[in-house]
């Protein structure tokens, strides 16, 4: 019997990868704001109301106003990960090289790992492969010959939508190692000034001991998965990759900084639009005309109009907001503003928590009492891990532990969460936000004495601003 021919699907991917596909994007577009949240597709972040016509959804959509809090929490974690640059002294001299020119481009060590842990955080989860640059005429060649012809490792950040599938296979010793990956990359085939660019898209196939490259061809009316060219061997015996993770779920799923977080930028984009609506709706209610034929009367309104007829049974009535509605939004968004930043805080907050690790096991003790800070470790041991693949190409000595990068773990907490309820305040100050709200997130935060009483300090204030004759107060009334 004739066995039947396999159908390749070059963008077959991995279940862990659909599974988190949608929430990629959504935290993309929550970080970066601006046009991908106001510019995206219609009723996919400004939810439409039922019955809303087109026309008024759009002058909604285009008053609309998206607070970006996510990148102000996630920017404020980065900010303190990097406060201080990571150590890399520790590096064997052999390697020290790359801290200048990490990917053959000239970027700084600094400024592609601030980028891959900064959208670790962001997505959740991101990759660094350890590339070796490859010439199979040069296959014979020394070591300095490779260096002297530009041969060399480099470091690729891999975002994970480009990473579609990989497996798992079990070692002699009950250990597990990739046994493939599948990268998804657009190459540049043509480049002709004043006419344009030509790129192909293609799959990088990586074995622990080979590297295949595919493409989708098409001949004629048909388009099917084809490899181009030679197997590319891999000298390392291993795959090369090194995921960097906000909180590690599992083996390529990582938990975002962002998570619930961002579904709550999305909902306080909404109320803020429904709060702008009612105020807009009060100071230009709708009339309702009773008594006037509109069919053959032309009524016209606006500043300065009035309206007159004959019938005694007519009448012009507003339709408003009750003003309650208004400030019940207003409250609402503090409280999403409120549970926000509560997100962000627990991810600061002391668990007491103490994580074993190969950066532990090296200080003896490491106590990881916050997310941030076990965060930290590993894009710490992540790094390390690169410069080590850089060493086994290079065929030198390497100890994870004696030659590992040092991340400042170090953190002020108290400080962070200030920094965190400074977006509070700055929203305060634009009466965005209430004192109410704020003095309960501060004291949340631990930045107010737990002792704290917000009643008596609003009557303080309001007595203070009575002594001052401050407008608003009666500067006679007895204390």
């Amino acid at each position: 019997m004739a066995q039947k021919k396999l159908e390749l699907n070059l963008e077959k991917k991995h279940p862990d990868y659909d599974l988190q596909f949608d929430n990629w994007g959504k935290f993309n577009d929550c970080f970066k704001g601006g046009e991908y949240i106001q510019g995206a597709l219609a009723d996919k972040y400004l939810y439409m109301r039922p019955q809303e016509i087109d026309t008024r959804y759009t002058v909604r959509k285009k008053r609309a106003v998206y607070y970006n809090k996510p990148e102000q929490i996630v920017s404020t974690f980065q900010g303190h990960i990097w406060r201080i640059s990571p150590n890399r002294e520790n590096l064997p001299d052999a390697l020290k090289s790359y801290i200048t020119n990490i990917d053959r481009q000239g970027t700084t060590a600094n400024a592609f790992f601030y980028h891959v842990t900064e959208w670790a955080q962001i997505l959740g989860v991101y990759y660094v492969l350890i590339d070796y640059s490859y010439n199979p005429n040069t296959e014979n060649q020394t070591q300095a010959e490779e260096k002297k012809g530009g041969l060399r490792p480099y470091f690729v950040a891999i975002h994970p939508k480009d990473l579609l599938d990989w497996s798992f296979t079990e070692n002699p010793d009950g250990s597990r190692s990739l046994y493939y990956i599948v990268i998804r990359e657009t190459v540049e085939v043509e480049n002709i000034p004043f006419v344009g660019r030509n790129t192909v898209v293609q799959y990088r196939l990586m074995f622990r001991d080979h590297t295949e490259i595919w493409q989708n061809i098409t001949v004629g009316d048909k388009t099917q998965a084809m490899q181009i060219g030679d197997n590319i061997t891999n000298t390392l015996g291993e795959i090369p990759l090194v995921p960097f993770y906000a909180k590690k779920t599992r083996y390529g799923v990582g938990r975002s900084t962002l998570y619930n977080i961002a579904d709550l930028a999305i909902e306080l984009y909404n109320k803020h639009s429904d709060k702008d609506h009612a105020e807009f709706m009060s100071a230009f209610p709708i009339l309702f005309l009773k008594g006037f034929d509109t069919k053959n009367e032309k009524v016209i309104t606006g500043e300065g109009y009035g309206f007159a007829n004959e019938r005694a049974d007519s009448d012009v009535k507003l339709v408003e907001f009750a003003g309650t509605s208004i400030e019940s939004l207003r409250k609402t968004e503090g409280d999403i503003l409120r549970e926000m930043f509560d997100l962000a805080l627990k991810q600061i907050r002391s668990t007491g928590a103490q994580r074993e690790t190969a950066e532990a096991k090296r200080l003896d003790r490491l106590d990881a009492t916050s997310d941030i800070q076990s965060r930290a470790i590993g894009f710490q041991e992540s790094e390390t891990k690169c410069f080590e693949y850089v060493a086994k190409w290079l065929k030198k000595d390497f100890d994870p532990q004696q030659n590992a990068v040092e991340y400042s773990l170090d953190f002020d907490l108290r400080d962070m969460k200030a920094d965190l309820l400074g977006h509070l305040l700055n929203m305060r100050t634009t009466h965005d936000l209430s004192r109410e709200t704020l003095w309960h997130e501060m004291k949340r935060g631990e930045l107010l004495d737990s002792s704290f009483d917000p009643e008596k300090e609003a009557l303080q204030i309001e007595k203070d601003q009575n002594s001052l004759g401050m407008p608003g107060f009666d500067n006679n009334e007895e204390e």
